[in-house]
């Protein structure tokens, strides 16, 4: 078992503000080690089972259970994304986690985390991504050559993304979310990795 998961905060909330302080409800180990991870002002992680199932607040201290779990989400300010059947998006307060209505599922098998900015949602499967309003009900898929593992990144406009290159090698493409045609955005020998994005 790793050690406790450590985080520093300004907010005032569990603990001194300003000083790092164990989070012993995140002591158990995550299926992927990217969690616990946070979600604005909400620090997501796992149970025993090593799925992401519960959030605390970093304002008031208290737990909350998530409704469904999965081993990867994509988080966003006070949400949690799970893709496939059973899943949703999940809106964290201090009541507790509530599922948001008019949200298609994605039926796409993941690749690696989904990434969302509280708009859109963008997600790689084996061949495929796709990035669109999280109520969109269609969605075009386009054919790519994702690599596992790396969430894509979001921008106002742009979705981005980490690709395997014929030669064996990753390079970074992204396409503009209107006309979605993918382009490489960063390529050459080597390996382009770790794609992120920002709303303006």
């Amino acid at each position: 078992m790793l050690p406790a998961f450590l985080l520093s905060t300004a907010l005032a909330g569990p603990g001194v503000p300003g000083v790092a302080i164990p989070l012993y409800v995140f002591d158990e180990d995550c299926i992927d080690s990217r969690y616990p991870a946070l979600a604005g002002p909400w620090v997501v992680g796992c149970g025993g089972d090593g799925q992401v199932d519960r959030a605390l607040s970093l304002t008031s201290g208290k737990l909350i259970t998530l409704p469904f779990s999965t081993v990867s989400p994509g988080l966003f300010e006070g949400l949690v994304y799970v893709p496939g059947w059973g899943g949703g998006l999940i809106r964290l307060a201090e009541a507790g986690a509530g599922v948001a209505e008019g949200i298609p599922t994605i039926h796409e098998q993941p690749i690696a985390p989904p990434t969302i900015d509280g708009v859109r949602v963008a997600l790689l499967s084996d061949g495929r991504i796709q990035a669109a309003l999280m109520t969109d009900a269609a969605r075009r898929l386009h054919e790519v050559v994702p690599a596992g593992w790396y969430p894509p990144a979001l921008t106002d406009g742009h979705v981005a993304w980490v690709g395997r290159s014929a030669v064996g090698d990753e390079d970074v493409w992204w396409m503009s979310l209107s006309d979605g045609e993918p382009s490489v955005l960063s390529g050459g020998p080597g390996h382009q990795r770790h794609v992120v994005g920002h709303k303006h």
